[in-house]
C-alpha cells in the first residue's frame, strides 16, 4: 500500500492531501495568507525532502536541450520537413 502524507490548515487543523485542495479550502478562511512553505506528514513524520543535485556534463545536457528545443521550434514551422 502506498505511503499517503497529508498537510494541515494552520488554523483548523483540517487534513489534505494535496497543495490545491489546502489553497482551494484557504480562500473559506477570509484575509489569511497561504504559508510559503507547507509540510507534509504521515503520522507525525515529516516527509522526506528531495535533495537537488548539480548535473555532470553539463555541456552535453545543454547540446541536448538546444537540440529539442530546436526541433520543437521547428515542428510549428510548416515549412520545414517533419523528421
Amino acid at each position: 500500500m502506498a505511503k499517503i502524507y497529508v498537510t494541515c490548515c494552520p488554523l483548523c487543523e483540517k487534513d489534505f492531501k494535496t497543495r490545491k485542495a489546502l489553497e482551494k479550502h484557504n480562500t473559506k478562511h477570509s484575509g489569511n495568507d497561504m504559508p510559503a512553505r507547507i509540510e507534509f506528514s504521515q503520522a507525525n513524520r515529516k516527509a522526506p525532502q528531495v535533495i537537488p543535485r548539480l548535473l555532470k556534463g553539463c555541456d552535453q545536457y545543454l547540446k541536448w536541450l538546444a537540440e529539442l528545443v530546436e526541433c520543437i521550434n521547428s515542428a510549428h514551422n510548416p515549412s520545414v520537413p517533419g523528421k
